[in-house]
């Protein structure tokens, strides 16, 4: 009797063993599920983000006729992206259309935004002006551009230059476009592109920094044309709030101030009329003839700020005019050794110039 109840308990238990069996097995699974698809998300962000963060511009082509696969390749090997397979799944599943044509990016953008921004290519031209320039050469920059024919043409002769230049000054105003490389429709015109250069400019010059400039009472176009002239004045963002500073204070004290760059841009107006295209505007040498220029933008003649900006500032010259550094300087200039030399006294300023010019 004991031997039958003994069989019966073990018969019990390896029926209890065998119905939990399937329980653990449909857990492992749900486990291992959960699991593949955790590691797949993480996966499909990992490959969407930006492959690092360098923020430094690079310029990758896409030919006429490159597959999706080819541009995928490029892109991976030159460290734009994460997965070249993952791009190429991304673009077919988005149904976007890649164009060939020149671009310019970094390699902090993410995956998404880069591939939208391949769809643009050679639909659209870009065209880049320099900080510091004045509007002429903007001008000559643009004539210079084939790239926009509802603005220029290659047939144009100079006399349709010089006319399309005179238009392209009565309608601009020296200081507020903004320095840029700008991307743009083949069809755009004229005034779509100083449109975009406006507006431009008052983003960089945003409302939060204009406040900042009126707690200061400065004036909109007192910050500009201290900014234009900073601009052409220095070349690092250290000298351009200390060179700002020695700007203001001279202002308050009613010093001249006495900027080589007005000059310059003094010496072109007199010199360079009727000969716009194509004219020195920044000349390096000044003589003792161009110091003496009679012009109201001649500010080793006359107290005061030139009548208007003497060119495009950068955004590090508008925010060093309005978050300008106060120092003992009231002297400064730019050496042959490429370095910026201050001074307190005009003693001191003379020593300099005998120094390092």
């Amino acid at each position: 009797m004991e031997d039958q109840d003994l069989a019966k308990f073990q018969s019990k238990q390896i029926i209890k063993k065998r119905s939990a069996t399937p329980w653990l097995v449909v857990m492992f699974c749900v486990i291992l599920a959960a699991g593949l698809i955790l590691a797949a998300q993480k996966l499909y962000f990992f490959y969407l983000s930006a492959p690092g963060t360098d923020s430094k511009s690079y310029v990758f082509m896409i030919d006429e006729g490159e597959s999706a696969k080819i541009i995928a390749t490029n892109l991976y090997r030159q460290g734009f992206i994460r997965s070249d397979l993952f791009f190429s799944w991304w673009v077919k599943k988005e149904k976007l259309s890649l164009q060939a044509g020149e671009y310019s990016f970094s390699k902090n953008v993410p995956l998404p935004d880069l591939a939208q921004a391949l769809t643009h290519g050679i639909s659209d031209a870009r065209i880049t002006f320099l900080e510091g320039w004045r509007r002429e050469q903007i001008a000559e920059e643009i004539l210079a551009n084939r790239n926009l024919p509802e603005i220029v043409t290659s047939d144009m002769t100079q006399a349709e230059k010089e006319t399309w230049l005179e238009n392209f000054l009565s309608q601009t105003q020296e200081g507020y476009l903004f320095p840029d490389t700008y991307t743009l429709p083949k069809k755009s015109s004229l005034s779509d592109l100083i449109g975009f250069m406006q507006e431009n400019f008052w983003v960089q010059f945003s409302l939060e920094l204009r406040d900042q400039a009126a707690q200061k009472d400065m004036t909109m176009d007192e910050v500009v044309i201290l900014a234009s002239i900073v601009e052409r004045e220095t070349k690092n963002a250290e000298d351009r709030t200390l060179v700002a500073g020695i700007l203001v204070k001279r202002l308050k004290n009613d010093w001249p101030l006495e900027a080589d760059a007005t000059v310059q841009y003094a010496k072109a107006e007199r010199t360079c009329k009727g000969e716009e295209l194509g004219c020195e505007w920044w000349a390096e040498e000044l003589t003792q003839e161009d110091l003496e220029t009679d012009s109201p933008y001649n500010t080793r003649k006359y107290k005061g700020l030139p009548p208007t900006p003497i060119c495009s500032p950068s955004f590090s010259s508008l925010e060093a005019v309005v978050n300008f550094q106060e120092s003992d300087w009231w002297y400064y200039l730019s050496g042959q050794d490429g370095k910026m030399h201050y001074a307190k006294t005009l003693e001191e300023h003379n020593r300099n110039s005998a120094q390092f010019l």
